[in-house]
């Protein structure tokens, strides 16, 4: 008669539970990560979409929204105004003629992440983004890191960005050149 002594059993026993947990933390952890909302990340993509709108305007009409061909500075707005409604399709003066929208902002929910009922497009926190447009077209734009009050991201800042549109969140707290400042060009 072979006899399996006790401790071999809750060994193989324990050994399964772990083996469970490990498939479960497998299967559903990920799962659970995606359904957690993070600002920021939901943040990065409303500034891709509004990078790649403005890119998209551009390579439509051959300037940027309210860039007009001899602008000798390059142009700093929020995302509201002139600027947001010629992005969803409007024709504001000699902009946008063929009513060309290359932005489809979702409506914000208590006036954050999204289309707010003032015609204004807000981050997570309900603060407007700010967008820079290369609209001298000298192919450069300020980088607005080497302002940022956090040592770590303002030391290997260049001074100027190879790029024609770029946006960024100010942020949780609101205050634009802070560490937690959300960007679309790092």
């Amino acid at each position: 008669m072979n006899v399996v002594p006790k401790w071999v059993k809750s060994a193989a026993t324990v050994g399964f539970l772990l083996f469970v947990f490990y498939l479960f933390h497998i299967i559903f952890w990920p799962r659970n990560l995606m359904r957690k909302k993070v600002p920021g990340v939901k943040t990065q993509a409303v500034l891709k979409d509004l990078t790649l709108g403005i890119k998209g305007f551009q390579t439509e009409y051959g300037f940027y929204p309210l860039g007009a061909r001899e602008m000798k500075e390059d142009l700093k707005q929020e995302s509201s105004g002139d600027l947001l409604r010629i992005l969803m399709g409007e024709t504001v003066g000699e902009f946008n003629p063929r009513k060309f929208a290359s932005i489809e902002p979702p409506l914000a929910k208590n006036g954050k992440q999204g289309l707010t009922d003032d015609n204004r497009v807000v981050d997570a926190w309900g603060h407007p983004y700010i967008i820079l447009l290369d609209t001298n077209y000298d192919g450069r734009l300020p980088n607005p890191d080497t302002k940022n009050t956090d040592p770590e991201i303002r030391k290997d800042a260049p001074a100027e960005l190879v790029m024609g549109a770029i946006a960024y969140s100010r942020g949780p707290d609101g205050i634009e050149g802070t560490k937690d400042d959300v960007v679309s060009w790092r």
